[in-house]
């Protein structure tokens, strides 16, 4: 499976393929190309003016350990912000599983100080 896929990444400029190539290269995950694949899907739009509708990108990403990636239960734009004009940016969700507690050893006691 492919971690990155170059050509839908955030206007595919160069400077941004070598930024997530950096951080594939540390072995972190990018969590919402993971889970979906190829789909392309934009958080952001430029605003070119004059009529002219803007161009999308994805410039929001969450980045994680091979670790902690394994706990993702879900990673997701919420649209509704920017569609709504709270933020011109789509809401990142990532869900985590809870993380299982640490067995602890036990704890024995000989009786003497």
């Amino acid at each position: 499976m492919r971690l990155v896929s170059w050509n839908i990444l955030a206007g595919g400029g160069s400077r941004c393929r070598a930024i997530v190539a950096r951080l594939a290269g540390l072995g972190l995950v990018d969590l919402w190309r993971r889970e979906h694949g190829d789909t392309r899907e934009h958080t952001w739009f430029s605003h070119p003016g004059r009529g002219r509708p803007g161009r999308g990108f994805r410039i929001d990403h969450a980045f994680a350990s091979p670790s902690l990636a394994d706990r993702v239960t879900s990673c997701r734009y919420d649209h509704a912000v920017r569609t709504g004009g709270w933020s011109d940016h789509s809401l990142l969700i990532v869900e985590l599983a809870p993380k299982s507690p640490a067995v602890r050893p036990l704890a024995f006691s000989t009786g003497t100080r």
